[in-house]
């Protein structure tokens, strides 16, 4: 080959190294502006905010920042900056019920995270770690509920939420109540009392997500549970607000209880009345924050551990299939007066500075906590 010819096919290769270059860029900006408009369109269909009128911001940012996210889509040259983008944009809204979901991302796996307790010498130590059930999970705790209940000369009680990062409130609730009786206080002039309610932003979205939990629910507690029924009875709800072109959707919460309204009022549990503990890392989140926001609602019961993560009041989600593969996870309704504030982590009473993780220091820690839970 002569050098001009070989010179020649050198700059024929380079150019055509170019061009799959520049086509590779493309396809990353375009992956980028598929996720970003399919991510964009969902909040806008879906996610309560955009109507709410409490909070006017969030359309007007929903909308400007993705204007700013399109703007930026020049500098995106591989799948990393493609992903980041899109996640960039969902991570600006501040709500941890919103979130941008990469495939390969792994979820919290349940079967790593048990429901267990510990009975000895008096101390019942009970480990929630585990609100995402499974059916054999749900047989399990059905199991674990019954002993619970018929637990005889319980004195201290710990409720360890590590490692929990959420899932089915009732699952909390279920246990809370087998292992104490319930909180009972005096329900005199309860009326007078402001309310609590969540609005359920009405849409094919919300609809779709309510047919998947009734699915879901008979799949892990059967046809004839209550969970069963009461998703049942929440899509028939909402199915009928969306065929009356109804804008919300709204679910009762009971009355507005602080601790000191307790208090006020001689609460006390139905079936112990020792010392309670709560232990808390800082992955706990949305249903495990509502267990939480329970024990520490008992006269005297001492928190312990680390700062909680924070829910805004943005919450019950529905998973949203995208271009890339990737998911979003958008939430459905709003919490009105709710007793939490917007992200307002949980702070315990004593900080356990040390390994969370530590089994022993922290059982350590929950023993030396006990006598303040007594002075209560």
């Amino acid at each position: 080959m002569s050098f001009r010819r070989f010179a020649w096919a050198l700059a024929l290769g380079a150019f055509s190294r170019l061009c799959l270059a520049d086509d590779a860029v493309q396809r990353w900006q375009d992956l980028a502006r598929a996720d970003l408009e399919a991510v964009h369109l969902a909040i806008v269909d879906g996610h309560p905010g955009m109507l709410d009128e409490l909070n006017p911001g969030f359309k007007a940012w929903t909308d400007k920042g993705y204007q700013e996210a399109l703007a930026l889509l020049s500098r995106v040259t591989n799948r990393d900056a493609a992903l980041s983008l899109v996640n960039d944009y969902v991570t600006t809204f501040r709500d941890g019920h919103l979130v941008y979901l990469r495939e390969s991302a792994a979820l919290p796996q349940a079967a790593a995270r048990t429901n267990s307790f510990e009975f000895r010498n008096g101390l019942l130590w009970i480990r929630a770690a585990n609100f995402g059930l499974t059916t054999d999970d749900a047989a399990s705790l059905q199991t674990m509920l019954r002993q619970l209940a018929g637990l005889r000369g319980v004195k201290q009680i710990v409720f360890d939420l590590r490692g929990n990062g959420g899932g089915d409130s009732s699952v909390g609730d279920r246990i809370f109540d087998a292992a104490t009786g319930g909180l009972d206080f005096d329900l005199a002039g309860l009326d007078k009392l402001p309310r609590i309610h969540a609005q359920w932003r009405v849409s094919p979205i919300a609809l779709d997500a309510a047919r998947r939990r009734l699915d879901r629910r008979i799949e892990v507690y059967g046809p004839d549970s209550d969970n069963a029924r009461n998703s049942r009875a929440f899509l028939a709800a909402i199915e009928l607000a969306h065929s009356r072109g109804r804008t919300w959707f709204d679910q009762d919460g009971g009355y507005r209880i602080t601790r000191q309204d307790v208090v006020s009022r001689h609460g006390r549990l139905r079936r112990f009345t020792g010392p309670v503990v709560l232990v808390t890392d800082g992955g706990c989140v949305s249903a495990c924050l509502d267990m939480a926001d329970k024990v520490r609602l008992v006269p005297g019961a001492v928190h312990i551990g680390r700062t909680t993560g924070a829910d805004s009041v943005y919450i019950d989600v529905a998973w949203i299939a995208l271009p890339s593969g990737n998911q979003l996870m958008l939430p459905l309704k709003v919490w009105r007066n709710r007793v939490r504030g917007n992200n307002e982590p949980l702070v315990p009473d004593i900080p356990i500075d040390g390994d969370i993780d530590d089994d022993a220091a922290v059982h350590r820690a929950a023993l030396a906590a006990m006598p303040a839970a007594r002075r209560h």
